[in-house]
């Protein structure tokens, strides 16, 4: 069996709509259905920002906020480093 990965969307009717450009042949297919948050660009690796995964991360944690500095200490929550802010005095 072959893959062939795309995004679209479905509409009111119900119908999956290939995008322009993807050719399927007839037969029978499994589909297996992601949906993707309202904001996001797509679901392929390469479109995701550090924010999406963190706010993923967040999600899968159970956590209702995340903390405030995961932009400046984003090294700390991905691989356990020292906090900036520790190492400066502050």
């Amino acid at each position: 069996m072959s893959t062939i990965r795309f995004t679209t969307e479905i509409g009111e009717d119900q119908m999956i709509r290939p995008p322009v450009g993807v050719h399927l042949s007839p037969g029978k297919v499994e589909v297996i259905i992601k949906s993707a948050p309202p904001d996001s660009p797509g679901d392929e690796p390469a479109s995701r920002s550090l924010g999406n995964v963190l706010d993923e991360i967040e999600a899968a944690s159970g956590l209702i906020d995340g903390p405030v500095d995961w932009a400046s200490e984003h090294d700390h929550y991905l691989y356990g480093t020292p906090k900036r802010s520790d190492a400066s005095g502050e």
